[in-house]
């Protein structure tokens, strides 16, 4: 019955909206039990009241019947559908496409935009990826609202998820400076010191005059070292283009695609 009517929406998306109660979650591909749909969408629809953006889910045999592009046929299925929250039309969808196992993640809507920034939809496909590549279609799907959930609540703090507001991020980074202002010197410091310590220990004394002459130097009257000037070599360190924020398409929609 889904493919049914999956196939009548690739020819005739206008009709949808109508079908059927409303909806968060929408398995053409018949990925999901019938209880592991419900439980989805009831969680989907929860995050979605509690944030007041859409949080939905769609898997479907192949994005190509829609559009070229797995990303503008997200885009053409949360159109059509009329999905997202308030007047901005507020959400995120997640698609799935089984054919070449290709999935979009593609947001609407300012508050959506704010909340869901490049940085973060790549964070959040790490989260889900994993599941997905093990065909654990319901697992993926419960990272992917978890995820949201993370994302829309620090939105709501104020900090949204993004290259400077990541914990994990700020962690490492913090760890790197750490490591550069004490370890890195110490160890520095440690190297001269048992190259010295080296030195030291196969250092005698001459018991000739004659040990002590450089060769050639007995000979030397006077030398003057004239000091110049100095050349300095510098080399351009590209900056890091991470810069954050999110991209937003001439459509309204900030994006983001890959592979499962």
């Amino acid at each position: 019955m889904k493919k049914l009517l999956c196939a009548i929406f690739l020819f005739t998306a206008s009709i949808l909206p109508v079908y059927g109660e409303e909806t968060n979650v929408y398995d053409y591909a018949d990925l999901l039990t019938s209880e592991e749909e419900a439980e989805l969408n009831t969680e989907a629809q929860r995050l979605t009241e509690q944030y007041d953006c859409g949080i939905y889910i769609l898997t479907i045999d192949d994005y190509q019947s829609l559009s070229y592009e797995v990303t503008r046929a997200a885009e053409t299925f949360y159109s059509d559908m009329n999905l997202g929250v308030g007047e901005e039309r507020n959400g995120t969808l997640l698609m799935l496409s089984m054919a070449e196992r290709d999935y979009a993640i593609v947001s609407y809507g300012n508050k959506a935009h704010e909340t869901f920034t490049d940085y973060g939809k790549e964070w959040m496909a790490d989260q889900f990826l994993d599941a997905f590549g093990y065909d654990d279609w319901y697992g993926g799907f419960v990272d992917y609202l978890s995820a949201a959930e993370e994302m829309m609540g620090m939105e709501s703090s104020g900090t949204p998820l993004d290259v400077d507001t990541d914990p994990e991020r700020i962690q490492d980074r913090n760890t790197f400076n750490l490591i550069s202002l004490f370890v890195i010197p110490l160890i520095i410091t440690a190297g001269v010191m048992v190259y010295l310590c080296s030195r030291m220990r196969t250092a005698r004394l001459g018991s000739e005059a004659s040990e002590y002459i450089v060769p050639g130097s007995e000979h030397m009257t006077e030398r003057y070292d004239i000091y110049t000037h100095t050349t300095v070599t510098r080399t351009k360190i590209p900056k890091d283009n991470d810069t954050g924020g999110t991209s937003i398409n001439s459509g309204g929609f900030s994006s983001s695609s890959g592979k499962f």
